[in-house]
């Protein structure tokens, strides 16, 4: 669920800065629809940064839970889901059955934290509304927190 849900907000994060040139019926059919890879090529292109190269692995990572988005793959195939908070504290095979789901959410913070800043919004600013306790889970233990919270994540 959690991998569906980020897959989610990054499209939504990034159709929002592609709207500015393309109408939002044309971003709900394909070639956008709900490929990351597709998306992310073409906000590359409509907000050119040399930064944003480095969370194509990233982007590939979550759009991978596209296929997971109903059961039926998982229920027939299996599934490995991994979600890391940072650099894995042990060593995990990868065999390819059954395939497997994984990002690392501060990857994921990262690359938000980089959409909003490439597409001149303030994320600070729309954090800066969540509650106290909100602003301090995304700051617990977390070494982009500083990119992401009003007051540098303290």
């Amino acid at each position: 669920m959690c991998g569906n849900l980020c897959h989610h907000a990054v499209e939504m994060l990034l159709k929002a800065g592609l709207s500015r040139k393309h109408s939002l019926a044309e971003l709900k059919k394909n070639p956008f629809s709900h490929s990351l890879p597709y998306i992310w090529e073409t906000f590359k292109n409509e907000f050119p940064s040399p930064d944003l190269a480095q969370f194509d692995s990233t982007i590939t990572d979550l759009h991978g839970f596209v296929d997971i988005r109903y059961p039926d793959q998982v229920v027939t195939g299996g599934a490995q889901m991994l979600l890391d908070w940072g650099p894995p504290s042990f060593a995990r095979a990868h065999t390819p059955s059954p395939p497997l789901y994984k990002f690392d959410m501060h990857e994921v913070d990262r690359l938000v934290s980089k959409i909003f800043d490439v597409s001149s919004r303030v994320l600070k600013t729309f954090i800066s509304r969540l509650k106290p306790d909100v602003q301090e889970m995304l700051a617990r233990n977390n070494p982009v927190a500083a990119q992401l919270l009003p007051n540098g994540g303290l």
